[in-house]
């Protein structure tokens, strides 16, 4: 991590981590923990709308962000010869942090960014933009006109009651250890395998047209599956127990009843190993919701994407 960054961040990290609480669950399940507005930001972004300001931009328009990824994961399989278990951990713990200027100068469009987020460097980089608007003028075909659009300023916060970071990796380690233990009872279950999956995106927008948005967005994933063998047939069959993302906190692992269901995850492994195959011919399908999102993705999520639009 640069230096820089490390010392921005420890300026910032008073305003960064101010909670405030917010109003019960109707389920009575405690309060929703929401972050308060980071006024840091405010002045960051000042910097680069008023540089691209002195340096003729008719607007700009400064985006910073940060991101966050965790993944805590757990492999669990039976020891040959023995009933021991043998548990093998991963934990993956990625930040990314950064902005980036877009301005318009004389109708052309200029874009440079940076990892380094301070007031000099964000200085540097409105100039930097600026520059590249000029140079790209030389190319121009016609001036970019935008639409009047009036200012927004906004906060939004994912609504969660614990925060899946502040949750110790050691806890997170040790429920996935009881999950694949429990789903590991059923006979001929080889292998269990589980994940929690966290990230976070905290993102500021700042214009020259007077908006201000900041956005903190908490997202997490649980999952695991397992392996049943029938090691006569040399057989191998999976299961596993999805359940969709959704924007929240370590509450939703605890709702998702994963422990609850691992008897009956492996039951139905095991249970696979002896289905029969599919028989030419039409038969009804059915489809859980998972693979229904799956079949939206591909047939319509990508054919909107912006390079087969073009």
């Amino acid at each position: 991590m640069p230096s820089s960054r490390r010392d921005f961040l420890r300026s910032c990290a008073v305003g960064a981590a101010a909670l405030g609480m917010g109003t019960p669950l109707p389920d009575g399940q405690g309060p929703v923990v929401k972050h308060g507005p980071d006024p840091v930001f405010r002045t960051l972004t000042g910097v680069a709308l008023d540089t691209a300001r002195s340096l003729a931009a008719s607007y700009a328009d400064m985006r910073v962000a940060r991101y966050r990824d965790q993944n805590v994961s757990l492999r669990t399989q039976a020891e040959s010869g023995t009933s021991s278990l043998q548990h093998v951990p991963s934990v993956n713990d990625d930040e990314r942090f950064g902005f980036g200027v877009r301005v318009l100068v004389n109708g052309t469009w200029g874009f440079a960014a940076s990892n380094q987020v301070n007031r000099d460097e964000v200085a540097r980089i409105t100039r930097e933009a600026v520059q590249v608007a000029k140079t790209n003028s030389s190319l121009r075909r016609s001036r970019v006109q935008l639409a009047p659009l009036g200012a927004a300023v906004d906060f939004y916060h994912t609504p969660f009651i614990n925060d899946p970071f502040v949750i110790p990796v050691a806890e997170k380690l040790d429920f996935l250890r009881t999950l694949n233990s429990e789903v590991m009872k059923t006979p001929k279950v080889f292998l269990a395998a589980s994940y929690i999956r966290s990230s976070n995106e905290h993102k500021w927008l700042a214009s020259t047209d007077g908006s201000y948005i900041e956005q903190y967005i908490q997202r997490i994933k649980p999952a695991y599956y397992c392996t049943a063998v029938d090691k006569e047939r040399r057989l191998s069959r999976h299961r596993n127990f999805q359940i969709p993302p959704v924007t929240g906190g370590w509450e939703y692992v605890e709702r998702a009843k994963m422990i609850e269901n691992a008897g009956r995850v492996g039951a139905e492994c095991v249970e696979h190993l002896s289905a029969p195959p599919v028989t030419p011919g039409k038969k009804d399908l059915v489809l859980l919701p998972s693979h229904l999102c799956l079949t939206i993705h591909e047939s319509l999520g990508h054919s909107t994407e912006l390079d087969r639009a073009l």
